[in-house]
């Protein structure tokens, strides 16, 4: 059983550490509950990533 099984979290964060964090708790069991404006087209961070950089970039 993994240690945050039935632990409930609602995360209204967005970008950056927020997202990161709550996939860390739902890594560790807990169910997670992401709330996203719908408005802005949901978490900003779905659009930046390494998929941006040039190939040969350093970063891989």
């Amino acid at each position: 059983m993994l240690p945050l099984a039935g632990l409930r979290i609602i995360a209204v964060e967005q970008y950056g550490a927020g997202p990161f964090g709550s996939m860390l708790l739902a890594d560790l069991g807990a169910e997670v509950i992401k709330i996203e404006n719908p408005a802005e087209g949901g978490d900003v961070s779905r659009s930046v990533g390494p998929h941006f950089f040039p190939d040969g970039d350093s970063h891989f």
